[in-house]
C-alpha cells in the first residue's frame, strides 16, 4: 500500500495513519511518500516495512553503517545531522504536550560536531550463529544476534578489543549468553572489561595481557565483581574532577556532551555559595560532586550501595569535604534526612521517578530543581505533576548524548511560584 509519512516516533519511526489507525514505519521520513507492506496489526495502531520510496526527504542520506539497516542500535543514519536534531527537538515537544498536556517552548538540540566514535562504553552478547560462537549486538527488540560488522559509533579502541574478542572466542571458551561490558576512560585511554557468564578465567588474563592496549579484566560474581586483572576502577576526569569509576557503575557514554550537560546544570544552579543541594540518583557523584565547590554542603542519594562507595571515594580522592552520600531509595531517605534544599537535581534512569519520590522532594521545599532525564515520556509525566505542585517550567534544554540513535537526554528547570 501506499502512504505519506506525517510524524515521527520516540523510536525514531516514521509514522502515517492508514485507515485510521497509527502505523510506524521504520527508517521512513517526515514529508516522504512510500510503498508499505503491513507486517503487524494490532486494535489502534499497526507497524509496517518499508519496500520503496516514491518521494524521498531532501534531508536523506546514505548511512555510513554498513550493518545499520540490520543492527537496530542506530535509528538516525538515514537522516542529515540537523535534520536528526530537529526531529528530535519535535519529539521532546510533542511528548511534552501529548503525555504531560504541557505546552512550553523546547529549545534547539545542544549538537555535536564529530557524530562518529564518541561511545566510550559498549555491551556485547555473545550466541551461536550456524553452529559457531559468535560476539555481536541484539536486532531492536528482541534476542536475535547480528555478529558484528564493526561500529562507527564506538571509539577505535574499543573496536580493537571488539575483533581481538570476537576471534578468540573460541580459544577463551566462551559460553553462548555470556556478555561483555567495556568502558574506555577518556582520560587515560585505558580500559575495562566486565564478563557476565561464562569463559576460561586463565585464558581470559593471558589474553588480555598480551593485547598493546592497557585492559583491566572483571568477573561478575552475584551483585559484586571480581577483579581478575589490573586495576580494580578506571579514572575518569569531568569538569576538573578525578572520579573512580567501578566495572558496573553507571556514567554517560559521551564524554564530551557530559561536559556540556554538566555546565548546564552549573548554569542553570545560579548558585551563590550558602545553598545546600540535593543531588538525587546520584550514582558515583560526578554531579554532587561537581558543584560541591560552589555550595554549602551537598547531599547525594542512590539505590546502588556500590555507586555509593565510590562517590565517598570520589570525594576523598578530590578532598571535598562538603558532601554526604547516603544509600537507599530516593523517597524513603529524603524523608529520612527532613530537610529542606534550596535546589535539587534529579537524574532518574529510563523508569523516572515515583510519585513517592515527587512528593518526598515537594515536601524538602526546594526553590529549584533541575531534572535531567533520558526518557521523554516518564519526563512529561513526572513534569506534570511538579507542575500541580506548584512548579513552573522555566527552560527546557535538550542535550544530544547519543547522535544517531532515537535516545535523548533533556535538561529541565523548574522554579517554583512563590519565588
Amino acid at each position: 500500500m501506499k502512504t505519506r509519512i506525517e510524524g515521527i516516533s520516540h523510536r525514531g519511526e516514521g509514522v502515517a495513519r492508514i485507515d485510521g489507525k497509527a502505523m510506524f514505519i521504520p527508517y521512513t521520513l517526515p514529508g516522504e511518500e512510500v510503498q508499505v507492506e503491513l507486517i503487524k496489526e494490532q486494535k489502534r495502531f499497526g507497524r509496517g516495512r518499508m519496500t520503496d520510496i516514491l518521494t524521498v526527504s531532501p534531508d536523506r542520506i546514505k548511512p555510513v553503517c554498513p550493518a545499520y539497516y540490520e543492527c537496530g542500535g542506530c535509528a538516525y543514519q538515514h537522516i542529515s545531522y540537523e535534520g536528526e536534531l530537529a526531529l528530535k527537538t519535535r519529539v521532546v515537544r510533542d511528548t511534552l504536550k501529548r503525555l504531560g498536556g504541557l505546552e512550553t517552548e523546547v529549545m534547539p538540540f545542544i549538537g555535536m560536531k564529530n557524530l562518529w566514535r564518541y561511545r566510550n562504553k559498549v555491551v556485547w552478547h555473545t550466541a551461536l550463529v550456524n553452529g559457531k560462537i559468535a560476539l555481536g549486538f541484539f536486532r531492536e527488540s528482541s534476542h536475535d544476534l547480528v555478529p558484528l560488522h564493526g561500529c562507527t559509533l564506538i571509539h577505535e579502541d574499543i573496536e580493537h578489543i571488539q575483533n581481538s574478542l570476537a576471534d578468540n572466542l573460541t580459544e577463551l571458551k566462551v559460553k553462548p549468553g555470556t556478555n561483555f561490558s567495556l568502558r574506555r576512560s577518556s582520560a587515560n585511554g585505558e580500559m575495562s572489561l566486565l564478563v557476565d557468564g561464562n569463559c576460561d578465567s586463565k585464558a581470559l588474563v593471558d589474553w588480555a595481557a598480551l593485547l598493546p592496549q592497557k585492559l583491566s579484566v572483571h568477573v561478575v560474581q552475584g551483585n559484586k565483581f571480581k577483579t581478575l586483572y589490573g586495576k580494580p576502577f578506571l579514572e575518569e576526569r569531568l569538569c576538573g574532577l578525578t572520579f573512580r569509576v567501578s566495572p558496573p557503575a553507571f556514567l554517560q557514554v559521551n564524554h564530551e556532551q557530559t561536559e556540556k550537560l554538566y555546565g548546564l546544570i552549573y548554569e542553570y544552579a545560579a548558585l551563590n555559595g550558602g545553598e545546600a543541594v540535593l543531588d538525587a540518583f546520584c550514582g558515583i557523584g560526578t554531579i554532587a560532586l561537581s558543584l560541591a565547590g560552589h555550595v554549602s554542603k551537598v547531599t547525594g542519594v542512590e539505590i546502588n550501595p556500590n555507586a555509593i562507595e565510590d562517590a565517598k571515594q570520589n570525594a576523598a580522592i578530590n578532598s571535598i569535604d562538603n558532601a554526604e552520600f547516603y544509600t537507599g531509595p530516593c523517597e524513603e531517605v529524603i524523608t529520612k534526612l527532613n530537610q529542606q534544599y534550596a535546589l535539587v537535581i534529579l537524574d532518574p534512569p529510563r523508569a523516572g521517578c515515583k510519585e513517592d519520590t515527587i512528593k518526598a522532594i515537594v515536601e524538602a521545599n526546594p526553590k529549584k530543581i533541575i531534572y535531567v532525564s533520558c526518557n521523554p515520556s516518564t519526563l512529561a509525566r513526572d513534569l506534570k505533576i511538579f507542575v500541580a505542585a506548584g512548579y513552573n517550567i522555566i527552560r527546557v534544554q535538550p542535550v544530544d548524548m547519543f547522535p544517531r540513535t532515537y535516545h535523548v537526554e533533556t535538561v529541565v528547570l523548574l522554579s517554583h511560584k512563590r519565588t
